[in-house]
């Protein structure tokens, strides 16, 4: 089951240089996901959750101050 999640304050990257949020929120589970894919495979039957929350719904954008970005 993946449910890592990350709410930061500010913008920040990682030393790879990927916004934070985005590496923990989406590609963490999507990399350990393809890393056990064999090991889920063998396991059959097995399954692979995603889970997320409703946090979305407490955010805004102003999608205007971030095309500076």
């Amino acid at each position: 089951m993946n449910n890592a999640a990350i709410w930061p304050t500010e913008r920040t990257l990682t030393v790879d240089g990927l916004e934070t949020q985005f590496a923990v929120n989406h590609l963490a589970p999507f990399l350990l996901t393809n890393l056990l894919l064999g090991v889920v495979k063998a396991s059959a039957p097995a399954r692979v959750i995603n889970v997320s929350s409703g946090i979305h719904k407490r955010a805004s954008a102003d999608w205007r101050a971030r095309a500076s970005l």
